[in-house]
């Protein structure tokens, strides 16, 4: 559903107690630059500072799910590990998205997916969602759409927060920020804890957070902003359980709690901007430091990643006409290291040193037409080098003393540097080169209500993982240099109309993906399945009054196989997915809401063939209570899933994985 066009006459901030939208046109950065949300010919949602805190959310899945109507789909009940899905996308969703912090990409190179509890949710200044194809601006990932997530900056003035949260499941969570203003230059600094025992056995996680931030402004009337941040997170997994064990005990666990992660994440960027003689300049970078070490399915592995990350780009013109180049640079390392056990003993039975390096560059322009039209579009030009190197040594080679029935036995086969094999060994480059387009026209039919239609022509490079084994988990061909990137090209016609209190928002879409890749349980390889097609239908509309409003959003998806399995769904996509919220403010101070979401029936990952069982459809209503005894002053009284309605957010192949049932947190968060 396109959430995202819940707004599109307006912002959603916070005044005191209540959501308010302002009926005029809005500044986005959906084009990187700032323009007006009604010239954006997609859909785009703008959630700022105290929409996001009032919204209530423990993390950024949560207040996707709840504002944005992003689907999150969760493996361990908790909503701080798991994939994002949208428009269409079941199995590796998460890959189709493409989320930046602070102008930085979040993902992940291998499909290990994005650790959400390194994220405070309360440092967030603000989030933007755009749906739809994004590959000219974005590049890799962003097929279905991209997440923005810009950290608080420091003001010109002294100002804090802090706040304290209990809840179930032994959740406890402290949160605080403060920064201060020196005439152009900011400084800001806060953290975060938490930790909770999970709502299943053996899901309990921790997090802890700490940051800096600057801003400073120079007198030709730039700005500069960096950031630097410290993040480390331990999870565990409580695996997977059959349909009959979901329904007698959700809570109960088939890991034994030695299934679990640890990750270490560092991450700098810094960005500026500013105006030139002919137009506007930006320059975004960074570095990112990720190290996760993990226990699972008796495998233990240690993973470091490092991102390097480049992107310049001018744009010429202002209203009515416009040209933006601009370029990404893109650099990512991954040192793996497996090991013979789950023990710690140092016995290394695999090592993997993988390199990519991107490069590309783009082309945007927009034009004004006569008849109060505006045509958009642009060119993408990228190219991705992978260097795998990749040891596996010979397993009978690897213990100088073999564990026997009569005792430990010198092992004859010992060797001291073991051979690699040559079956699952492998060295050396791949190239791949991807290419998007764009265009798109715009027709005001009156101030406040336009129709627009659009084509993308979007590209995915397959995760590191997806092309070559060397996470532990072994595939029929190591490397598979013949795995394509995934191209589609999406048709797009929307309307948006806004009045004065009301938004409705309507989109259709057809989303045609070629080489779409999947995991095929059969040849025990990730490859390329074919064609498929996305039709979808996203409706939003929304009423707001002074003290009560409401809103209403809806999507409808067909995702087939077009090839080998004509007519049959995509696995993991629920047909229907919709949700209605309202809050009312009987008193000054005093904010009541609910929120009720549903998701229609969709068939277990794997499940190519659409003959197993299906995750069951499932509705999930969620209250709260907001009060300001005091200024600066709040307190909020939670209730999610208020109904404890047993429910699967995923399944494979007849594993489900159990999402939360009731939970009631409290909230105190003071402001100055």
């Amino acid at each position: 559903m396109l959430a995202g066009l819940l707004v599109l006459g307006g912002r959603v901030s916070g005044q005191g107690d209540e959501a308010v939208t302002e009926l005029s046109p809005y500044e986005v950065e959906a084009w990187h630059f700032d323009g007006l949300a009604m010239e954006v010919p997609a859909g785009v949602l703008r959630l700022e500072g105290d929409a996001i805190v009032s919204s209530g959310a423990g993390s950024v899945p949560e207040l996707l799910e709840k504002m944005a109507g992003v689907r999150f789909r969760g493996y361990t009940g908790n909503g701080t590990e798991g994939q994002l899905a949208m428009r269409g996308f079941g199995d590796n969703s998460g890959l189709r998205v493409l989320v930046l912090v602070d102008g930085q990409a979040y993902n992940a190179p291998d499909m290990g997916g994005i650790n959400w509890a390194g994220v405070d949710v309360e440092e967030l200044e603000v989030v933007e969602v755009l749906r739809g194809g994004q590959s000219v601006i974005y590049g890799n990932h962003a097929v279905s759409g991209v997440i923005k997530l810009q950290t608080r900056q420091p003001g010109k003035d002294l100002e804090g927060r802090a706040s304290a949260t209990l809840g179930s499941d032994g959740l406890k969570r402290i949160s605080a920020g403060l920064g201060q203003g020196f005439g152009q230059f900011g400084l800001r600094a806060g953290g975060s804890w938490s930790e909770t025992d999970g709502y299943r056995e053996h899901s309990a996680g921790k997090a802890r957070s700490a940051h800096l931030g600057w801003r400073v402004e120079t007198k030709g009337g730039s700005e500069w902003s960096g950031r630097f941040s410290l993040d480390r997170s331990e999870l565990q997994f409580p695996g997977p359980l059959t349909y009959a064990q979901m329904l007698e005990d959700p809570r109960q666990s088939t890991g034994s709690g030695r299934d679990l992660s640890e990750t270490d994440i560092r991450q700098a960027t810094l960005r500026g901007r500013g105006d030139w003689s002919h137009g506007q300049w930006q320059l975004a970078g960074g570095a990112l430091d990720r190290e996760r070490a993990w226990n699972l399915d008796g495998v233990r592995a240690d993973n470091r990643q490092k991102r390097y990350t480049l992107s310049p780009r001018v744009k010429w013109g202002g209203d009515g006409r416009w040209l933006m180049l601009g370029m990404d640079l893109e650099q990512d390392q991954l040192d793996y290291t497996d090991y013979a056990d789950a023990t710690g003993e140092v016995i290394v039975r695999s090592w993997a040193d993988v390199a990519r390096t991107t490069a590309g560059a783009y082309a945007f322009a927009s034009r004004e037409l006569a008849g109060d039209m505006e045509l958009s579009g642009g060119l993408r030009l990228e190219n991705a080098r992978t260097d795998n190197t990749y040891v596996r040594y010979k397993e009978e080679q690897l213990r100088p003393v073999l564990e026997t029935n009569r005792g430990p036995y010198p092992n004859p086969n010992y060797k001291d540097p073991p051979d690699p094999d040559p079956d699952l060994s492998f060295d050396g480059p791949v190239d791949k080169s991807g290419w998007a387009a764009e265009l798109s026209l715009l027709k005001q039919l009156r101030p406040g209500l336009n129709l627009w239609t659009g084509w993308d022509r979007v590209y995915r490079y397959p995760a590191l993982d997806e092309a070559a084994a060397y996470q532990g988990y072994p595939l029929s061909d190591p490397l598979n240099t013949g795995l394509e990137p995934e191209t589609g090209h999406n048709l797009e016609a929307g309307l948006k109309w806004f009045g004065t209190n009301w938004d409705l928002a309507c989109t259709a879409f057809i989303l045609r993906m070629d080489d779409e890749i999947a995991y095929d349980d059969v040849e025990r390889l990730n490859r390329n399945i074919g064609s498929t097609v996305r039709r979808g239908l996203e409706v939003d509309f929304s009423y707001r009054k002074d003290r009560y409003g409401t809103r209403l959003h809806m999507g409808l998806v067909r995702a087939e196989f077009r090839d080998e399995a004509v007519g049959r769904r995509v696995p993991l996509v629920p047909a229907f997915e919709g949700g209605i919220s309202g809050w009312w403010k009987p008193v000054s101070g005093l904010r009541l809401q609910a929120n009720w979401r549903y998701l229609s029936s969709q068939f277990q990952g794997n499940d190519f063939a659409n003959e197993f069982r299906e995750i069951p459809g499932y509705g999930l209503l969620d209250l709260s209570l907001g009060w300001e005894p005091l200024p600066g002053w709040s307190l909020l009284l939670a209730v999610n899933n208020a109904a404890d309605r047993t429910h699967a957010v995923s399944a494979y192949s007849g594993g489900f994985y159990p999402g939360a049932g009731r939970t009631v947190q409290g909230r105190i968060r003071y402001t100055f």
